[in-house]
């Protein structure tokens, strides 16, 4: 028998009302979708990174010894 998801009025009034005040002042709003923007930047170019010299990063954990990590 599964389980059902039982999400409480308070809990769903409080998320509502807690985005209401960020998106009140549009200076909050810029300052969050900066702050999101920036993290996608990070990760993005973490990734491009890690595709472009993955290899590299590799190979030398192997020569070093400290593969086992991978």
């Amino acid at each position: 028998m599964a389980k059902q998801f039982v999400v409480s009025q308070q809990g769903v009034c409080g998320y509502i009302c807690e985005m209401r005040e960020l998106l009140a002042s549009p200076v909050k709003l810029l300052g969050f979708a900066a702050a999101t923007f920036g993290a996608l930047l990070l990760v993005v170019f973490t990734f491009e990174g890690w595709v472009r010299y993955g290899t590299d990063i590799f190979l030398s954990s192997v020569q070093n010894g400290i593969a086992w990590c991978f």
